[in-house]
């Protein structure tokens, strides 16, 4: 099982551009 957390950021202007960083940890 994996239990994964991302963060995203978007940035605006006419369109939207987003970035995402994704931390996956191993969950026993």
């Amino acid at each position: 099982m994996c239990v994964c957390v991302c963060v995203c950021v978007c940035v605006c202007v006419c369109v939207c551009v987003c970035v995402c960083v994704c931390v996956c940890l191993q969950a026993y």
